[in-house]
Formats: C-alpha cells, sequence, structure tokens
C-alpha cells in the first residue's frame, strides 16, 4: 500500500491549478463550439423551414374562412385574443387628476413605500453604541434597536420609539477568491 505524502499548502499553487482547470475549460467550449457548428447550421435551417411551414399554414386557414382545420395528425386554429390596452401613464395621469374627486378617487392609488437607507442610516446613527463598522456587535443581537425623535444631543426631550420588522442577521464572510493576468 503507498502512502501519499499531502504537499505543503501554497496560495499561488492552489490558484494556478484553479487557473489551468479554468483554461482547459475554456479550451474543451471551444472544442465543443467547433464540433456542434453543423448540428447548429442545421437546427437553423430546420427552424426556417417550420417558419415557412407555419406562414403556409395560417395562408390556407385564412383562405378558408374557418377558425380552425383539423387531420389525423393535429389541427391548426385562430385563437382568440383579448384587445391590448397601453396606456400613456402621464398623459392618462393628467387627465384622471383633471377628474372630480368622485371620479378621481376611484382610479388613482397613492402608494406608499418605505425609505430603507434613511432609515437604516438613523438607525445606526440612534444605536451607534451598538454598531462597529455598520456591524451589529455580536454580544448585542437580541437588544431592541430606538429610533430617537429630536436632537440627539438633546438626549433628556428626545422621545424613543422602539424598532419593529426589523431582524438583523449575522452573515459570516463570503469566500472568493481572484487570479490576476500575467500581462506579457
Amino acid at each position: 500500500m503507498k502512502i501519499l505524502k499531502k504537499e505543503p499548502f501554497s496560495l499561488e499553487q492552489s490558484l494556478k491549478k484553479i487557473k489551468d482547470a479554468e483554461l482547459d475549460i475554456e479550451l474543451l467550449k471551444r472544442d465543443n463550439e467547433k464540433l456542434c457548428y453543423s448540428n447548429v447550421i442545421e437546427i437553423a435551417k430546420l427552424t426556417s423551414k417550420i417558419g415557412t411551414i407555419e406562414e403556409e399554414l395560417e395562408k390556407e386557414l385564412k383562405k378558408s374562412g374557418e377558425d380552425k382545420l383539423e387531420c389525423k395528425l393535429g389541427s391548426v386554429s385562430f385563437k382568440k385574443m383579448p384587445d391590448e390596452w397601453k396606456y400613456q401613464d402621464e398623459i392618462l395621469m393628467a387627465w384622471i387628476i383633471s377628474l372630480p374627486e368622485k371620479l378621481k378617487r376611484l382610479y388613482l392609488k397613492v402608494k406608499a413605500s418605505i425609505n430603507k437607507d434613511g432609515l437604516k442610516r438613523q438607525i445606526l446613527l440612534d444605536n451607534e453604541a451598538l454598531f462597529e463598522k455598520n456591524k451589529l456587535i455580536e454580544q448585542y443581537a437580541k437588544v431592541d434597536l430606538f429610533l430617537l425623535e429630536g436632537e440627539v444631543f438633546d438626549i433628556d426631550n428626545a422621545v424613543s420609539h422602539k424598532v419593529e420588522g426589523i431582524e438583523i442577521k449575522h452573515q459570516n464572510p463570503k469566500f472568493s477568491y481572484t487570479i490576476k493576468n500575467l500581462k506579457k
């Protein structure tokens, strides 16, 4: 039985192995494209043939005056389609705003959204002691966060509001690597 010796860790060797494998993959992809080229051409010809036959079938169906033609193998038909409505939003909005209030309320919808970036910035400012480099310090993971109303400098007169509906979940660093291209 032969015992394999494990090579000592080498960052450069590991990255070189990845780079070599990626190069091999690229070469195989190119070979694959060359091998498949004739099939790609044949598929394009057949797709074109299908398109030409579909056009002929549509012409024949129109000429027959029927909505559907059938045979043992299948059928061709015209599917009833609803009208397509295209809205010009700016013109339509101006028109709806000009309507009497009763009609305006029926067709005008006001949509509210949360300014999450602004809220996050303010929570980070108002709870500054709980964060380090914009990340929640691990020991404060279960602590309630507050949003202050009023001047931060006048803490005695500021009103605080417990933040609800936000969960901060710790994420581990994401592994990545880069391989530099050596210039020749």
